[in-house]
């Protein structure tokens, strides 16, 4: 390819639009529905140029992802009887959206009286990086944590610019109503279908949703493990890292909130493992990082959920 991609802060964004190796994540994708992502992404990846590496050659920093999508709104179709140039008039735009990289990482720090190898504590570090990646990437998917830290304003489920179900406003205009969870599936799958008419539609829950929308028959096992879908098709996620909280509300033991997008797309960096002795205190630093961006296209909407609400 010729271009070296790493994930880093930048100063500076050049777009490359050919030759970019990107990266689909591997082991986890089917918890959050996520997109074959291949070749260059959308527009481009944003990247600046880094210094020389150890063997000489020129390495690109990743400041950014756009992610391009298919058309998003309602098609018109009209008649065919009076004109034989009539054709169907797709009334969406292509959407895109921009994501920013952000990494989870581990740190292992451990006495020298272990005698183990600098390459055996990197394999360490690599190891626990894998058992905690995807609930990383699911809790900075709901939560936005390390992005708000970075100054950034949106682009995570919970932060404020979903459409609330109950009033059509954004969710951080407050006002909405908590819904049982049949009418709250059933509201998901009305407006999502608005939206976004066509593709994959998914709906992010809290793992305790799960266990509460199977027994009331709302959803059946996909066909993956961690991917459920409801009767009209939609695919259902949830993850460790879902927190459940909405904009302004936290959830409790009896509410919580859920969201619905189109589908989710992400690209990885490669993993980094370094390890380190320090040798004044005997002690063995390795650690371990892997950078992740993600976005998705068209629909964005939230449903606060009472589980204690009947009469459904």
């Amino acid at each position: 390819m010729g271009v070296t991609i790493r994930f880093d802060d930048a100063t500076a964004d050049e777009t490359v639009t050919a030759g970019v190796p990107v990266q689909v994540p591997s082991g986890g994708p089917s918890r959050y529905g996520l997109a074959a992502v291949s070749g260059p992404v959308g527009p481009g990846v944003r990247v600046r140029p880094a210094p020389l590496d150890e063997r000489g050659e020129q390495p690109w920093v990743v400041t950014g992802v756009t992610f391009v999508g298919p058309p998003c709104g309602t098609s018109q179709v009209v008649s065919a009887r009076c004109a034989n140039e009539t054709e169907l008039v797709p009334q969406g735009i292509y959407q895109t959206v921009d994501a920013t990289p952000v990494a989870a990482s581990v740190l292992l720090d451990c006495g020298t009286f272990a005698l183990r190898t600098d390459e055996e504590f990197r394999v360490a570090a690599s190891d626990a990086l894998d058992s905690i990646q995807w609930g990383a990437f699911g809790h900075e998917l709901w939560s936005g944590t390390v992005l708000q830290s970075d100054g950034v304003t949106e682009g995570w489920l919970a932060d404020g610019t979903a459409t609330d179900v109950t009033t059509g406003l954004a969710e951080s205009a407050g006002g909405g109503t908590a819904l049982c969870l049949r009418s709250a599936v059933s509201q998901l799958a009305h407006f999502g279908r608005q939206c976004a008419p066509g593709g994959e539609l998914v709906v992010h829950a809290p793992m305790r949703a799960i266990d509460l929308m199977l027994a009331d028959n709302l959803i059946v096992q996909g066909e993956a493990p961690g991917r459920w879908r409801t009767a009209s098709g939609l695919l259902v996620v949830a993850d460790a890292g879902y927190t459940g909280d909405g904009y302004a509300t936290p959830a409790t033991a009896t509410e919580f909130t859920m969201y619905l997008t189109g589908q989710v797309m992400a690209v990885l960096s490669g993993k980094a493992a370094l390890a380190a002795s320090i040798t004044k205190t005997n002690r063995q630093q390795s650690s371990a990082n892997i950078a992740f961006a993600f976005g998705w296209l068209c629909c964005h909407i939230s449903v606060r959920v009472d589980t204690c609400v009947g009469g459904c």
